[in-house]
Order: structure tokens, then C-alpha cells, then sequence
């Protein structure tokens, strides 16, 4: 049985990130040779966020950039 952590972090869009020991469960159970879709039934998460994961681990979580950047200097806005 998965551990289930009862007071997580930060929300996004759907859920909430993924916990330090979901983390390592992944990693443990890509390790072992499960499919992404094995994984997320075991550890109770949704496949997406399982392949989100795998794809960058490093990455995930991190906020990317909101947008263009701008133009103008800290000078010509003034």
C-alpha cells in the first residue's frame, strides 16, 4: 500500500504536486520496469502526471516562464 501524504503542498491546475515519496516511488518502480500505467495505479496519481515526471524529474514542479519578454529597460519605463 502506497503511502498517501495527508497535507501536501502546493495545488496545481488539478491536484497537487507530487510528494517526495511519490517521487521516489516512481523513480523505484520505472526502475523495476513497471509502465507508466502501472505506476500511477499503484501510487494512486493519474498517468499523465506519472509521464510528466518521467519526462523531466528534475524539472517537475518548477515554474516556467510567464510569457514575452519585454522590451523595454528598467530605464525606459520610467
Amino acid at each position: 500500500m502506497p503511502f498517501v501524504d495527508q497535507c501536501r503542498k502546493r495545488k496545481v491546475a488539478r491536484g497537487f504536486l507530487l510528494n517526495d515519496i511519490e517521487k521516489a516511488e516512481i523513480l523505484a518502480f520505472s526502475d523495476v520496469g513497471l509502465n507508466r500505467t502501472e505506476i500511477a495505479r499503484k501510487i494512486g496519481r493519474s498517468r499523465n502526471v506519472v509521464a510528466n515526471f518521467l519526462r523531466a524529474p528534475d524539472e517537475y514542479g518548477i515554474k516556467k516562464s510567464g510569457g514575452r519578454p519585454t522590451k523595454l529597460g528598467k530605464r525606459e519605463k520610467r
